[in-house]
């Protein structure tokens, strides 16, 4: 059975597959396989909408070390949609701090330049 990734917070992964709810030994056998992974806590499951969801203690396991768990145990399929591979998904507070960075850099060579030129004229 191949999942696909579904939604991640820090510790925490859905996973997405075919309802299940008529087959509960194959919901079964992913969720051992699941908690086999050294660092999954805890997996739940719902056959009705094909959901996994795992909980990771994400000090000991990262997001990438689950993903690649994941890739080996051929649950997820190397082409599947997930995260970009920076650990548990984007930190959009970061890309902000950045972008403002980036801002007032800009903001302030400019003015020094303009003030440069006019000092030398």
């Amino acid at each position: 059975m191949m999942l696909e990734f579904a939604h991640s917070v820090p510790g925490r992964l859905r996973l997405q597959g075919r309802p299940f709810d008529r087959d509960p030994g194959t919901a079964g056998l992913v969720r051992r396989k699941l908690l086999q992974i050294a660092g999954v806590e805890r997996v739940t499951t719902n056959g009705a909408t094909g959901s996994y969801v795992i909980w990771y203690d994400r000090y000991s396991l990262s997001f990438d070390e689950l993903w690649d768990h994941l890739l080996e145990a051929r649950l997820v399929g190397f082409g599947s949609a997930g995260p970009a591979r920076a650990g548990d998904g984007p930190d959009l507070g970061q890309a902000l701090v950045e972008a403002a960075s980036r801002t007032l850099l800009t903001k302030l060579a400019e003015r020094s330049a303009g003030a440069l030129l006019c000092a030398l004229i």
